[in-house]
């Protein structure tokens, strides 16, 4: 396994970074969503976004809610994004060679807790799935075995429902891929959207009811053939927001699905 990749497993296990912060002006701006339950800040990582706090983990639970940009990477050094609780006891943010990146964190923590999982070994298991339980990507990276590598589309992170069970897993057609995921309890769950967008351009729907506040959606599942696919657009993926309406955008080539929960029980 590469060099980078053991470094930052290790510091998910650990839930520890160290060093300073970039100098960069990474973040575009928090959106506080009308409630304290839920919020969304924007990051430009086309330099980098190292080490960038998003909240305390004490009263919050963040995970991604869209990712742009490159995720096919090649040799020990390559595009990621993860999101972990660091040695401070907040969330915290790094990516490389992306562009931009959406967080959504919540106000619950009740039963947490955070996985991870290689396209190499089998998916994770994150515990039963109660009721009120729903799990959320924190990131992840797809390895490719060249500089000029085959689109695959079916390439996939996700974390997901089977046998009673939540599981964190990753598909890779060619070398490896890693998955990141944290499940939390909820007070109720909205719904699951999926989408696949295969043709060019963009597309923009809605997920959820219109001016419904008190929801919150990120991603659990992405798929698609990031920063390879001849003729695609520069900067490929999927990205959920509020406008107030929770909707999210989708550039070609790309799938995902969004899970959506409310903080009314």
């Amino acid at each position: 396994m590469p060099t980078l990749r053991l470094a930052v497993l290790s510091l998910l296990v650990s839930s520890a970074f160290l060093g300073a912060c970039t100098d960069q002006e990474e973040e575009l701006s928090t959106t506080e969503q009308g409630i304290t339950w839920s919020t969304q800040q924007f990051f430009n990582c086309a330099n980098g976004c190292d080490q960038q706090v998003l909240g305390p983990a004490s009263n919050l639970t963040c995970f991604l809610a869209g990712v742009t940009g490159h995720l096919d990477g090649v040799g020990s050094v390559g595009p990621h994004v993860f999101i972990a609780i660091n040695s401070d006891g907040n969330w915290q943010l790094d990516a490389r060679y992306v562009q931009q990146v959406i967080v959504t964190c919540i106000s619950a923590t009740a039963n947490r807790i955070i996985g991870y999982s290689l396209s190499v070994d089998p998916d994770k298991d994150l515990g039963l799935a109660t009721a009120h339980r729903r799990c959320f990507l924190t990131g992840g990276w797809f390895l490719v075995g060249s500089s000029n590598p085959t689109p695959h589309y079916s390439d996939t992170i996700r974390v997901y429902q089977y046998r009673g069970h939540w599981f964190v897993g990753a598909a890779m057609t060619s070398v490896e891929a890693a998955s990141m995921a944290v499940c939390v309890d909820v007070p109720s769950f909205v719904g699951d959207f999926g989408f696949n967008h295969d043709t060019s351009g963009s597309i923009t729907g809605s997920l959820v009811p219109s001016h419904n506040t008190n929801n919150a959606c990120g991603l659990s599942l992405l798929q698609g053939a990031f920063g390879v696919y001849p003729g695609s657009a520069p900067y490929p993926g999927v990205r959920i927001y509020q406008l107030p309406d929770w909707v999210w955008t989708f550039d070609e080539h790309v799938g995902a699905v969004a899970t959506c929960v409310s903080g009314t029980p």
